[in-house]
């Protein structure tokens, strides 16, 4: 009888013995065999972005090339009736917003109101969460569990505090076909949900959500809509580099940007006495 229990208890804690290193390299020899499916992808997605108190719903557009292990994520925002409002005032001349995101193979780059910033490595994980999220996960990461959203069986992977969320961010990521299912975040105390669902395979082996919600204290702030799929259309390689982007250089370094901020204040008024 003693033999038979250990056996059991060896059996059940070698039942989850899954680990971060073991999804990594699962995930990412998953979807290596996936993107090597096609040549090229384009992919177009539909929104809305709602903000209570702010001026109601901003519809969303953006494009998704890819080639490789490189892509390009082309935004825009159209703010409701041309304005956008902050903090209830009126803002002048914000008819809409643009931004482009791309990685060229080595860096990521973004642009946004007429200027081009190469993102650190350490700033450029927020960028790359969706296209490349199962290389390189914050250090400290580890799988505590699984469970079941949207009726799928999934890997509950908990990332580290870090500067931007005061609570570990939590992922959970589809058994079958590595890619996120949900994910939770605390960002300036509200916690941050977004729900991925409507799987569907895009080419060969290659799957991915057809539809995200993103809800801020259960008020949902954002939906996005999949809305067609192209499939190797012969993309240029000069779309993804970083010469194809406009605009001026600026060093996009948030701690030194933020510690400049502070000088100023202290400087101009508004610092501690």
């Amino acid at each position: 009888m003693f033999r038979l229990m250990l056996a059991m208890m060896l059996f059940a804690s070698a039942g989850f013995a899954y680990d971060i290193e073991q999804l990594i390299k699962d995930a990412t020899a998953h979807h290596a065999k996936s993107l090597a499916s096609f040549d090229d992808m384009k992919l177009e997605y539909t929104g809305k972005f709602m903000a209570p108190g702010e001026g109601g719903e901003s519809s969303i557009t953006s494009t998704m090339y890819r080639k490789g292990e490189k892509w390009r994520m082309e935004g825009s925002m159209d703010m409701k009736g041309g304005k956008t409002t902050v903090n209830g005032k009126e803002m002048a001349g914000t008819g809409g917003l643009e931004t482009v995101v791309l990685f060229d193979g080595k860096d990521t780059w973004t642009t946004a109101m007429g200027m081009k910033m190469k993102l650190p490595k350490d700033q450029a994980g927020s960028q790359t969460d969706y296209a490349e999220y199962w290389k390189e996960p914050p250090a400290g990461s580890k799988v505590v569990g699984e469970e079941t959203v949207g009726g799928r069986a999934a890997w509950l992977v908990e990332y580290p505090e870090n500067k931007m969320s005061k609570e570990p961010v939590k992922v959970w990521i589809d058994k079958e076909h590595f890619v996120h299912l949900q994910s939770t975040a605390m960002l300036s105390g509200k916690t941050i949900k977004s729900v991925f669902s409507d799987l569907k395979t895009v080419h060969g082996d290659f799957v991915i959500p057809y539809h995200a919600e993103v809800f801020s204290n259960d008020t949902k702030t954002m939906t996005v809509d999949l809305t067609k799929v192209e499939i190797n259309k012969g993309l240029s390689d000069d779309l993804f580099s970083e010469s194809s982007l406009e605009g001026g250089s600026m060093d996009m370094d948030i701690e030194k940007l933020m510690k400049q901020a502070e000088e100023m204040q202290k400087k101009y008024g508004g610092g501690s006495k």
